[in-house]
């Protein structure tokens, strides 16, 4: 059930009571200050029951601490001791000293509600309109994004695994297989096969194997347009296409062969497709996602946060700068120390 925040606020707030432990023109200071008025608990009633369960956290509250938490990067269990310990962020949360704090699976469940009901992104916007017009963001604002890796959940696979966990995949979303394509496909859909991997020659005749039932089981669902198996369809084409090439090299020898050097933007995992090859620095390389966060330099605000594939500099900056669009304030972005700035 919706909890709100009482109308009648308290004077052993933090930010009343424990004023002077606040940092001064902080942005813990500021969302102390205009929390109340920038985020609301019904602007979550949507996401909870009317008259069922007990009573949850004020949502307003919870989404107050959310944004601390991006603003400071911790992790659930830090952010979890924070809301119990730390002044600054009493104070922003619009709570008390004896608050006892938010628990890490609280706000693991929180977060899940807002994407079970498709509320995170309205919500955050909502709350930066609001920022703008009660003028905790004045006059022009320099935003500044900033970006860290994201380690993804999906296990990095080679070519092989690639490709025999899409056929597997795109095998079960299909169904009703032409009997010879079956018995041809399912070798393919359990574990690693007993092969020589040692022997270059055996590997080379494996991966002919699986290109050839790979590309046989996408003519057979050409022309299915259900999402369920065009998808699957998409990323085993896209595999094949990445990761393998046939070519004059040996004109004697018309297998096909593992690519050389890497593919631009190419698929690292059946389990967690949207992953991508990244770099932290060119000595540092990851695999997973990029988190994007934009903040108004002034205010230290959270404006933008986004997790995105691990592409270049120069494309993210164009994915992320459009949220900017909500404000209107924005000139051409600049890069400064790293990160890339507007004003």
């Amino acid at each position: 059930m919706l909890g709100r925040v009482d109308p009648q606020s308290s004077l052993l707030e933090t930010r009343v009571m424990r004023r002077h432990l606040v940092t001064k023109g902080s942005f813990y200071e500021r969302l102390a200050d205009h929390g109340h008025e920038i985020v609301a608990d019904s602007d979550f009633a949507h996401c909870y029951s009317p008259d069922r369960g007990r009573p949850s956290i004020p949502p307003s509250v919870m989404m107050r601490t959310v944004l601390c938490a991006t603003h400071d990067r911790t992790s659930d269990a830090e952010t979890s001791r924070r809301t119990r310990v730390d002044a600054d962020w009493k104070a922003a949360m619009g709570g008390d000293d004896e608050f006892t704090g938010i628990g890490a699976t609280t706000l693991s469940l929180f977060r899940a509600r807002l994407v079970l009901h498709d509320a995170e992104r309205t919500v955050f916007e909502r709350t930066v309109e609001r920022a703008v017009e009660r003028g905790v963001l004045r006059g022009k604002v320099t935003a500044i994004i900033d970006s860290s890796p994201v380690a993804g959940a999906g296990a990095v696979a080679d070519t092989y695994e690639l490709v025999r966990g899409f056929i597997a995949k795109l095998a079960r979303a299909a169904g009703g297989l032409d009997p010879d394509l079956a018995r041809r496909v399912e070798p393919l859909c359990g574990g690693k096969p007993d092969i020589d991997w040692d022997d270059p020659e055996a590997r080379r005749d494996h991966l002919q194997e699986l290109v050839a039932v790979g590309r046989a089981l996408l003519a057979a669902v050409e022309g299915n347009g259900d999402p369920a198996v065009t998808e699957p369809a998409a990323l085993l084409a896209a595999v094949v296409a990445q990761d393998v090439e046939q070519g004059p090299e040996d004109p004697d020898d018309p297998r096909p062969r593992i690519r050389r050097g890497v593919a631009p933007d190419r698929i690292v995992s059946h389990s967690d497709p949207e992953m991508r090859h990244g770099r932290k620095s060119p000595s540092r390389r990851f695999d997973g996602h990029k988190m994007h966060v934009l903040t108004d330099e002034g205010s230290e605000m959270v404006l933008v946060c986004c997790l995105i594939n691990s592409l270049t500099e120069g494309e993210w900056a164009g994915t992320v700068w459009p949220c900017g669009i909500l404000l209107g304030r924005w000139r051409s972005p600049r890069r400064t120390n790293g990160s890339w700035s507007g004003g």
